[in-house]
């Protein structure tokens, strides 16, 4: 069992693989430095942690993520998702994470943000199903996963969302 106590959160961690472990380690005390998540931090790591380990487990089979190191995944994968809850009013309700692969940022968001409706936009259909068994396997009911080209969504959003896309400007502004 580790037990990570520093300021008002304590965690601790059971039954994780070692690269489970180390990814929730440092993601707790990126979380704790930049004062992230407070008000459901346990939970968001807990989730965070169960979705690295499915995303490892998925990984094997199909191209999810080239990021498997857990001080990295922790740090540029869940972290900088995480990050961007500082920047996202309680006025937005719906927001789509386009070309969303393994869940980022959209899925990591869903976790921080349970109030906010997120549709991971995925156009591959392996992916798309990793999504799927991700939601069901974390229980998030804030997620729908649309399996489609985003030009294709006919829903507009308050917020999207979008990393390592070709520049798209134009056709992502038409979501909003």
């Amino acid at each position: 069992m580790f037990n990570y106590k520093e300021g008002r959160n304590v965690l601790l961690t059971q039954h994780l693989k070692p690269e489970t472990q180390q990814m929730k380690e440092k993601l707790a005390k990126l979380c704790e430095e930049h004062k992230l998540c407070p008000n459901n931090l346990n939970e968001v790591l807990n989730k965070a942690s169960e979705h690295f380990s499915l995303l490892l487990k998925w990984n094997q089979k199909i191209s999810l993520t080239t990021i498997t190191n857990p001080q990295i995944a922790a740090t540029q994968l869940y972290f900088e998702s995480l990050f961007a809850t500082k920047f996202i009013s309680n006025k937005i309700k719906s927001a789509a994470d386009v070309g969303t692969g393994a869940g980022f940022p959209g899925l990591a968001l869903a976790l921080a943000l349970p109030k906010l409706l997120i549709t991971l936009v995925e156009s591959d259909s392996r992916k798309a199903a990793f999504l799927g068994e991700a939601r069901r396997s974390l229980n998030l009911t804030n997620i729908q996963i649309a399996n489609e080209r985003f030009e294709k969504l006919s829903t507009n959003f308050d917020l999207v969302t979008v990393r390592a896309l070709e520049k798209l400007e134009t056709q992502i502004l038409n979501l909003l």
